[in-house]
């Protein structure tokens, strides 16, 4: 429909090797993804600044300590895992939309696609060397591959997937729990344990040689830790089916007319609002669910393991809320300007981990252990509207210079 597409005018361009041009574009996508954007930063600085490295002890001794705790407490029912949920439900829903503008133009996107992955997984790999170790972009691109294998099977065959791979991923923290009663041991392949105190050292007071060392560190520790509960194959299975059930809604284009789907919004708003939200409050308020070990018991990581419903629940209630909110309107200009932070969401990744870096790392203003999870809320809403204003900036100058050849915005 022509209210959810970025212009309406224009000619279609027939190059897949190139962005996406505005008239093309489907302007709830961009906007979801731009939200997702502040969650995804707000988290990485949150998890790198309070918990990977700076001690209990010393959040605990911070004067902003109590707002700090409300903070972290939000953060974990309303945005911890469910921006990630909808960043990768995006990623494979973007494989979709360039398919289906493939099929209709008789042109093979593959081969397209797969070159993309490799520079993609390059762009992922440097990234998390020489800027931040929690990078997922490589992760992206080699799952990438998978959604290229499973393009033609049919709703069903993905489906099945989604509901194994989930399941499995779902298993985990059970299967952690029975190897830890059991004392089975899982010594590292290769490399050495990074432990928090050495990440806090080189963090807050480390030269940039020392970061690229941790950074590689924390990569051969991921990927050389066979056990359960710290192993990398976790994440890739919950990226993984992720991906295909956004694979899945783009093959049948559920976000390309809002209006048309209003109705399907409004009923998975009523139900899965208020089991995100309660599901993930009562997981917030017991903390230590996360931590599985012999003493916590079976039921603790059962619970870890569900934690995948209420996360899918709420991150499913945000693009719902986004859909509904941009067919009105008056308020379709307000959350429109999430729009250009989305179009350029490698860009604004990236600079979210510079902007880290320079902040709470020692060789930049060397917050990190000064800085507490309120503080970070705040420098992550100055960042991100930074972002904003300069893909907003950069949006209005292309359109004006595109206003010529009949684009429009």
């Amino acid at each position: 429909m022509k209210d959810d597409v970025v212009g309406v005018g224009g000619t279609p361009s027939t190059r897949l090797d190139r962005p996406m041009p505005p008239a093309e574009r489907y302007a709830i996508i961009d906007i979801v993804r731009g939200f997702a954007l502040f969650g995804v930063m707000l988290s990485n600085m949150v998890l790198t600044t309070q918990f990977l490295a700076l001690p209990g002890a010393a959040r605990e001794a911070m004067p902003t300590a109590r707002l700090d705790t409300l903070v972290i407490f939000l953060m974990d029912t309303l945005i911890t895992d469910k921006f990630y949920t909808l960043f990768s439900m995006l990623f494979g829903l973007g494989f979709a939309v360039q398919l289906h503008r493939a099929t209709a133009r008789n042109v093979d996107v593959l081969p397209t696609y797969m070159r993309r992955l490799v520079i993609l997984f390059v762009f992922g790999v440097l990234h998390g060397s020489l800027l931040w170790f929690g990078d997922v972009l490589h992760i992206y691109a080699l799952l990438g591959f998978i959604l290229v294998l499973l393009s033609k099977r049919s709703d069903r065959f993905v489906v099945a997937c989604i509901v194994g791979i989930a399941a499995l991923a779902g298993l985990v923290p059970v299967l952690d729990w029975v190897a830890r009663t059991r004392a089975w041991a899982y010594p590292l392949i290769w490399g050495e344990p990074v432990t928090p105190s050495a990440m806090f050292e080189v963090l807050s007071g480390g030269s940039y040689v020392d970061i690229l060392r941790l950074n590689w560190e924390v990569h051969l520790q991921d990927y050389g830790q066979p056990g359960f509960s710290d192993w990398i194959g976790l994440w890739y299975l919950d990226i993984l089916w992720r991906f295909l059930l956004g694979f899945l809604i783009g093959r049948h284009m559920l976000m390309r007319g809002t209006q048309e789907y209003r109705s399907l919004f409004t009923r998975l708003l009523r139900w899965a609002l208020p089991i995100g939200l309660l599901g993930n409050a009562v997981m917030s308020a017991r903390l230590d669910y996360r931590a599985w070990s012999v003493e916590s018991g079976f039921v603790n990581a059962l619970l870890s393991g569900l934690d995948e419903v209420w996360v899918l629940a709420l991150a499913v209630s945000y693009v719902c809320i986004l859909a509904l909110v941009y067919q009105r309107p008056r308020l379709r200009r307000p959350v429109g300007w999430l729009a250009p932070v989305g179009r350029m969401a490698l860009t604004n990744y990236v600079t979210q981990s510079a902007f880290m870096m320079l902040l709470f790392y020692g060789i930049g203003l060397g917050w990190i252990g000064t800085a507490g999870a309120a503080a970070c809320l705040g420098a992550s809403l100055a960042i991100f509207a930074g972002c904003a204003s300069a893909a907003l900036s950069r949006a209005t100058v292309r359109a004006s210079l595109s206003s010529d050849i009949g684009l429009r915005r």
